[in-house]
């Protein structure tokens, strides 16, 4: 007789990359409760009582039996350790290799730059004071062109034909590794210059929200990323 699933709650903040363990969660058909947590409008960030459940204050956090993991890689890992999550995690071989490299990849290497992204787009917007705005925004510039683009060109040309050559990050079916990388995928072609080009991505993004769990996720958290 297999354990009993643990009691499962979801600390949500919206538009957020708690939206990839929604995701997880309906794709394991797996039973939770979610807290969703709201951003300032002004500093975009949640308040403090997240603190209460996790020391570092990030989301997204899943308690199970009030234990708490962080960190969206763990807390996907944890839930491939679950009974029935071991249909999201290749057990040997080149896919188990693949899936342990883009698991890692996506917050170790992605999101990095796509982070420093959104933040120099901030430089020349209206929070910024508007007699600065035009050297705040010159410095964005300069940030992009001598680090953000030229990372992202060695990065995204990657992903792309790694996606050209299988239907999935990992190899021929979905892992918990896609839904790793999903939020940065997207991010990249929301923001990136020229992202048209990435014709394999937009086609494994469009497999990914075509799927009636991530619909589901969706519904249920709103959407993921930041406007």
């Amino acid at each position: 007789m297999s354990a009993p699933q643990p009691t499962l709650v979801l600390h949500h903040l919206e538009r957020s990359r708690s939206t990839r363990i929604l995701w997880a969660l309906e794709e394991l058909g797996l039973t939770y409760t979610m807290k969703t947590h709201k951003r300032h409008p002004k500093t975009m960030r949640a308040g403090p009582e997240i603190k209460k459940i996790h020391p570092v204050g990030r989301f997204p956090v899943l308690t199970a039996d009030g234990v708490a993991y962080a960190e969206s890689g763990s807390v996907l890992e944890f839930l491939a350790d679950l009974p029935g999550g071991e249909a999201l995690r290749p057990t040997d071989g080149e896919g188990l290799r693949q899936y342990r490299y883009w698991m890692h990849f996506a917050e170790g290497s992605l999101m990095g730059p796509l982070l420093v992204s959104l933040i120099t787009s901030k430089l020349s917007g209206k929070d910024v004071p508007f007699f600065i705005r035009p050297i705040a925004a010159q410095i964005g510039r300069t940030v992009d062109k001598s680090y953000t683009w030229p990372q992202l060109g060695d990065l995204l040309p990657f992903v792309e034909s790694t996606l050209a050559s299988q239907p999935w990050i990992a190899g021929d079916s979905l892992t918990m590794a896609d839904i790793q990388m999903s939020y940065a995928v997207q991010a990249s072609l929301s923001r990136v210059p020229g992202a048209e080009k990435y014709t394999a991505m937009k086609a494994w993004v469009d497999r990914i929200e075509a799927r009636p769990a991530y619909k589901k996720a969706i519904e249920v958290g709103g959407p993921a990323l930041l406007a």
